[in-house]
């Protein structure tokens, strides 16, 4: 949530800082009911060092410095680990639980899911 909240941040000659992303995890935080408790913890126990750390990704990736190539959500979590370590680990961890909850889903849910995947792609 939080990095799908900086990456939507505006490009034009504008740079993410992080009082910036401060900002936007304050504007978050107002709606805590609506969050995954996980996802809230994540958001919650975020250090200066894992902000920084984001902020510099979100800046690259603006820039051009960086670009994923990701085909898939394993993927995607596997450039976040290479390329912002800590916030690879915080990627991982929401990753593993939802591929948790899929697997508790029915076939037929499973299918679905994968069906909406490939269309987003």
């Amino acid at each position: 949530l939080l990095l799908v909240a900086t990456v939507a941040f505006p490009t034009a000659d504008v740079t993410l800082t992080v009082d910036k992303l401060n900002e936007i995890i304050e504007g978050i935080l107002k709606h805590k009911d609506k969050i995954p408790p996980l996802m809230l913890e994540q958001i919650e126990k975020t250090t200066q060092e894992e902000k920084e750390q984001l902020v510099d990704f979100v800046n690259k990736l603006h820039k051009g410095e960086i670009t994923p190539t990701a085909k898939n959500a394993e993927e995607l979590v596997q450039f976040i680990e290479e390329k912002a370590p800590l916030i690879g680990k915080k990627a991982r961890i929401l990753h593993e639980d939802y591929k948790k909850r899929v697997e508790q889903l029915t076939t037929q849910a499973q299918e679905f899911l994968k069906k909406v995947s490939a269309r987003m792609r």
